[in-house]
């Protein structure tokens, strides 16, 4: 796994647990018992690339990624420079390109003192809208909601 794989798996990464108990009336209920096997959980990797790629998956990997942003920006904010742990993380979300058009954004937001920024914000949450999806390419249509 990559490592921006690895960062928004992580990111995105949610753990449920859910407690349950009932009451009937003024009768002792049992205590709770432990079997002996340790309970059997199945793991799949949040990311791997379904059969068929669908609303769902891209919302997914999205959400993901929305995540590692915010934690880039968030590094800047607090670190009032691009820390090498923001660096590494937008190296592995952007192509050469992409990532010198972030850094230099970075850059001028910091030149001019980080206005318009939240002291902490939260992550852009993009919605995918509909998908395209070809052997070679998928394509999204999403509206984001920024927080800056």
């Amino acid at each position: 796994m990559g490592r921006g794989a690895r960062w928004a798996a992580v990111g995105a990464a949610l753990a449920i647990f859910v407690a349950c108990s009932k009451s009937t009336g003024d009768q002792a209920q049992p205590g709770a018992t432990l079997g002996t096997e340790p309970p059997r959980t199945t793991t799949t990797a949040p990311y791997a690339v379904p059969a068929v790629i669908d609303v769902a998956y891209i919302t997914r990997v999205i959400t993901g990624l929305d995540a590692l942003k915010g934690d880039v920006t968030r590094l800047v904010i607090n670190s009032k420079t691009i820390p090498r742990e923001a660096f590494d993380r937008l190296k592995a979300m952007y192509a050469d390109a992409g990532l010198n058009r972030e850094l230099d954004s970075y850059a001028r937001d910091l030149a001019d003192g980080l206005q318009g920024y939240r002291e902490s914000p939260g992550n852009k949450r993009s919605a995918v809208k509909d998908i395209s999806v070809s052997p070679a390419c998928v394509f999204s249509a999403s509206s984001e909601t920024t927080a800056r």
